[in-house]
């Protein structure tokens, strides 16, 4: 099975809780795209759009983190589909290093800002919940310079920090 749609770089791709649907991303021809993961038939999509992440909520609900509307330093998330955001930071969530990840329940987000603060936030409360600061190399295991990649765990109690150092760090 093929799924062809996109015009440039496949960027992102995540399946639905039930692993029926697919969802694909590009940043270079801006869009996102569902698709029948058995089928391959073509679902909704959205141009415009440059996803880095895809979560879902308890219920099923699709949510996208992606830039805001004002340039690609903004991490603003949505419900799929709708242009409305449900959680825009702007000035705390401008992201440097990793792009931003949502937990498996929809409810979290993370990503690390350009002050080199990674910070969780609780997206149903518009809060934050957890903060860590991106150190300079130093003989302690615990800090860490450089994040690769970033993982939160389904509830966010857990966050996971990969960096270029080959270690993972985990909170």
């Amino acid at each position: 099975l093929v799924l062809e749609g996109h015009t440039s770089d496949v960027n992102l791709l995540s399946f639905d809780r039930d692993g029926k649907r697919l969802y694909t991303g590009s940043w270079d021809d801006l869009t996102f795209r569902e698709w029948d993961a058995i089928t391959g038939k073509p679902g909704e999509s959205m141009t415009g759009v440059a996803p880095y992440a895809v979560g879902f909520t308890a219920d099923g609900q699709l949510r996208v983190a992606g830039p805001a509307e004002n340039g690609m330093e903004d991490v603003i998330v949505r419900a799929a589909w709708d242009t409305v955001p449900i959680f825009h930071h702007e000035m705390v969530m401008r992201f440097r290093g990793p792009f931003p990840v949502i937990s498996a329940s929809g409810r979290f987000v993370a990503g690390e800002g350009s002050d080199q603060y990674i910070r969780v936030w609780d997206v149903d409360n518009e809060t934050q919940v957890f903060e860590i600061k991106d150190e300079a190399a130093s003989d302690d295991q615990n800090q860490f310079t450089g994040a690769n990649c970033l993982a939160l765990s389904r509830d966010g109690g857990l966050l996971a920090v990969g960096t270029h150092e080959g270690r993972v760090h985990v909170w």
